[in-house]
């Protein structure tokens, strides 16, 4: 779990089992859905000029849980707690040793998964259904959730986030991201 400091009055964005959330809803398996997800997945990236492989990459979906967790929670403990530059490319050698030192395990112990399933429950509480699932709760505690990547718009609308700027030679979207 993690948290955007930028809005301290909005809530933290949290992980959860993707597994869980698809056994509780009884999704039913989408035979085309790899190719859909295919098909979006280059429409964002034209859209938001990121470089991207047409063909999906081999062993894909990966399960990049524990690399994603120790990744972040690192780059934040050292910016935040030891006040660490951390966008110098001298930094990367030992932030990488650090994340996938000792720190794995921790990751993989019961309270971090329990932590993982109260969360899933949480959001499955509040109604999800897919991924990503957005619980949004602006300035003046007002809560609404959103599914998908492609309503992020509409959750930075509900916390009253400053919208891009059409005359912006990026494109103004990439700031949703």
């Amino acid at each position: 779990m993690w948290k955007y400091t930028a809005y301290p009055d909005q809530k933290c964005v949290s992980t959860i089992f993707n597994e869980s959330l698809i056994e509780v809803i009884s999704l039913i398996p989408v035979t085309d859905k790899s190719e859909w997800v295919g098909k979006e997945r280059l429409r964002w990236a034209h859209l938001f000029n990121i470089p991207m492989a047409e063909e999906m990459p081999p062993g894909f979906p990966r399960n990049t849980v524990q690399a994603s967790h120790e990744t972040i929670a690192t780059l934040y403990h050292m910016s935040f707690a030891e006040r660490q530059e951390i966008h110098t490319l001298e930094l990367l050698g030992p932030v990488f040793s650090k994340i996938f030192g000792e720190r794995p395990a921790k990751a993989t112990s019961d309270e971090v998964k329990k932590l993982l399933s109260i969360k899933t429950d949480e959001v499955l509480a509040e109604g999800a259904f897919g991924l990503p699932w957005f619980v949004a709760t602006n300035a003046k505690g007002e809560k609404e959730c959103y599914w998908g990547f492609d309503h992020i718009a509409q959750v930075t609308d509900h916390l009253g986030l400053e919208k891009p700027k059409p005359d912006n030679s990026e494109g103004g979207w990439r700031a949703m991201l």
